[in-house]
């Protein structure tokens, strides 16, 4: 993540503390980002393991 994204990021966090929908729509963005994490680091795992073996 950028720094212009990050910014964005904090200034919708701001905004979110007054706006529910808003604050909603964030926190389902950022559930989406951990599982793409996730499937990200399982990836990764799986792969390290096959260059193991």
């Amino acid at each position: 993540m950028n720094n212009a994204e990050n910014a964005g990021l904090l200034a919708l966090r701001i905004l979110a503390s007054t706006d529910l929908k808003l604050a909603k729509a964030l926190d389902q963005f950022a559930s989406s980002q951990k599982l793409k994490i996730k499937k990200m680091n399982q990836e990764i795992k799986k792969n390290r393991r096959s260059i193991r073996s």
